[in-house]
């Protein structure tokens, strides 16, 4: 699976997706891919319901191929990805209030029927993915910042979670998951001197970017 920004309206995508000049080369050899087919899934949000039309891109010399599926529909499920992670945060971040699974999906979802057993996967599973993504994180810091001393300059601020995360274990791994990520654009961007602002709003947005440039191939 490959992560493409091709635009975020689902509407215009499905208008120019056949039309689209795509440029992806393979993990692999880095060779450059070309259009092998195309499938069709089921993609909900709170705005729309439809099937939208997801390309396979082949590599002629490793005969492996890809599916490109668009940011608002990273990963294996049919639910937008900007509103299943609005729905984690908000479920991670809401220890100062009480606040169920049904409530909650009443509250970001009052159009679309969500099963709460769906729902509280999406939290378990973002936190599950943790222990995948620590260690890659880790490592591209210090490839970054050779210098620095991960376990004490950088790990403690990581462990130091929110005082309104939920008193739940796997909201908790969530938090320290979004800290790590936080802590890798913060570093990483002093580095290459880029500048991010939209961090806050959409942090697993970045976490999916460093997962893809590290072809871990984990996504939220």
């Amino acid at each position: 699976m490959r992560i493409i920004n091709f635009c975020s309206d689902v509407k215009i995508y499905m208008k120019i997706i056949f039309t689209m000049d795509i440029k992806v080369t393979c993990n692999i050899c880095g060779k450059p891919m070309v259009y092998h087919a195309s499938y069709e899934v089921n993609y909900k949000s709170e705005e729309l319901c439809t099937k939208i039309t997801i390309l396979r891109y082949k590599c002629k010399k490793c005969n492996v191929t890809h599916s490109l599926k668009p940011d608002f529909l990273a990963s294996r499920h049919q639910y937008d990805t900007f509103q299943r992670e609005k729905y984690i945060l908000n479920y991670t971040y809401i220890s100062n209030k009480k606040a169920s699974l049904r409530k909650l999906s009443s509250e970001l979802f009052p159009s679309l029927l969500v099963s709460h057993t769906v729902m509280y996967y999406w939290v378990r599973a973002a936190a599950d993915k943790n222990n995948l993504i620590e260690p890659i994180l880790a490592k591209g810091m210090q490839e970054y910042l050779p210098s620095c001393d991960i376990s004490s300059e950088l790990l403690p601020e990581v462990l130091d979670l929110p005082t309104n995360t939920r008193d739940k274990s796997y909201s908790k791994t969530t938090a320290k998951l979004i800290n790590w990520g936080r802590i890798y654009i913060k570093k990483t961007a002093e580095f290459m001197k880029t500048n991010i602002t939209d961090y806050d709003s959409s942090p697993f947005k970045y976490i999916n970017r460093i997962l893809d440039t590290l072809t871990a191939h984990t996504f939220l």
